[in-house]
């Protein structure tokens, strides 16, 4: 499997011709087989929190996931992002899958 390990809104292109998402610049990518990840801690997670983050900053107009090392320590099953005054207009669902992808303990 191939991991992109820089998913950023400067790497992707948005093909109108085909309607189709085009991810550039792939040199960070690592190829990982089975349940392995680098010595520098990229997984096949890299990317999914990496999305989310993407998904959380386009959501809240600029904001960054900003999780404290204890938030992180204690985080379970049952974390949720802080969508801030954004929160009203993200539904539920949308909240609990940016906040799933952007779990601090599965980076």
């Amino acid at each position: 499997d191939i991991v992109y390990n820089d998913v950023d809104a400067k790497h992707l292109f948005w093909d109108r011709d085909h309607y189709r998402l085009k991810v550039i610049d792939w040199g960070n990518a690592v190829f990982l087989e089975g349940d392995e990840s680098t010595p520098q801690g990229v997984s096949r997670q890299s990317d999914i929190y990496q999305v989310g983050e993407l998904i959380y900053f386009i959501l809240t107009g600029g904001g960054r996931v900003d999780i404290s090392r204890t938030e992180a320590a204690t985080a379970g099953e049952d974390f949720r992002l802080n969508f801030g005054h954004e929160a009203e207009r993200i539904s539920p669902q949308m909240q609990s899958i940016v906040s799933r992808a952007a779990h601090p303990n599965r980076r």
